[in-house]
């Protein structure tokens, strides 16, 4: 059987929104149609093989995957049984406020067909995330040290 992992791995990678313009990729969307997994199913971290090959190791990814599973079981306590997820909305920085995220954001809820819609955002994409009608449920601080 597949962990978790692997399988998010290859959902995620399986799909991505572009929006192109003059043969350059100005904008990119990753989301995902997803379900509860079974309990056996669930890894607390990602194998080592593959937290190395992804160079996951110290990224503190334990703390994403506790986090992911009290998001899943806030929704499936509320009876939810497959939602969508906004894993990733990126614009280049110089074609930003032109309406690239806003066109895949109205996509990502076009897909969902009035389903339930999940988005991981950032401080600076919160907005864009509100105007279309989505409420906060959630706040966590991350720090990055690069």
């Amino acid at each position: 059987m597949e962990s978790i992992w692997e399988f998010r791995l290859k959902k995620l990678l399986s799909k991505c929104h572009v929006i192109v313009e003059d043969g350059k990729v100005i904008a990119f969307a990753v989301w995902t149609q997803e379900s509860h997994f079974a309990a056996e199913q669930r890894d607390e971290c990602p194998p080592e093989d593959l937290a190395e090959k992804f160079k996951l190791v110290g990224s503190r990814t334990d703390v994403f995957e506790k986090a992911s599973a009290w998001i899943r079981d806030r929704i499936k306590d509320a009876g939810i049984q497959e939602w969508f997820t906004m894993h990733l909305l990126v614009t280049d920085r110089p074609f930003r406020c032109r309406g690239a995220a806003a066109m895949l954001l109205e996509e990502f809820v076009k897909e969902a067909g009035g389903g339930y819609c999940l988005v991981e955002a950032s401080r600076m994409g919160e907005p864009q995330y509100v105007k279309k009608g989505f409420k906060k449920v959630a706040v966590m601080p991350v720090r990055v040290d690069v």
